[in-house]
């Protein structure tokens, strides 16, 4: 019975210290807490709150903060959703044949095709937050291809370049 006791004990101290070590900025439960905030006055953010302990989105993003995000953080340096002004992050990926070279910036990602039947060309997907809106930039032309339309029903609008809409539920 000692045994158990002192082994549970010692489990829980070893978890406490770990946990103390890989403390992180919790970026992806900030960014969802942040988003209610700004959705409408107090009573639907309190609402939205409500709803979101209820079906346990914090609890998920919290759980995703800790175990994923925070423990990359911890061994990288570099959290993926926290990306400040200034910073960045350069991936190559490799596709059907293609090689394009794709740089995060807070906000933005700028991807050129390295190698590949269209090398040299680039483009550019911004979010712009003003207008919950992800846009196109290439060359000298900008259009919008997503939008967040209703974000206490979680919908983005997806705008085909035919001018068509989808929307998906988030």
């Amino acid at each position: 019975m000692k045994t158990k006791t002192l082994l549970k004990a010692f489990t829980l101290a070893l978890g406490l210290l770990v946990a103390q070590q890989c403390y992180g900025p919790f970026v992806l439960t900030k960014k969802i807490y942040s988003w209610n905030g700004r959705v409408g006055d107090k009573f639907v953010n309190s609402a939205i709150m409500w709803a979101f302990i209820i079906v346990p989105v914090y609890s998920a993003t919290l759980f995703i903060d800790f175990v994923i995000l925070n423990t990359i953080q911890f061994w990288t340096g570099s959290n993926p959703l926290a990306m400040g002004e200034g910073e960045s992050e350069t991936q190559i990926v490799q596709q059907d044949g293609n090689t394009f070279k794709i740089t995060a910036t807070k906000n933005r990602f700028d991807i050129e095709l390295v190698a590949g039947a269209q090398k040299g060309k680039k483009f550019a997907l911004v979010f712009e937050e003003a207008s919950q809106s992800w846009i196109l930039e290439q060359k000298e032309q900008r259009q919008v291809i997503a939008r967040v339309t209703d974000p206490s029903a979680r919908i983005m609008t997806l705008i085909h370049p035919d001018g068509k809409t989808v929307d998906i539920k988030l």
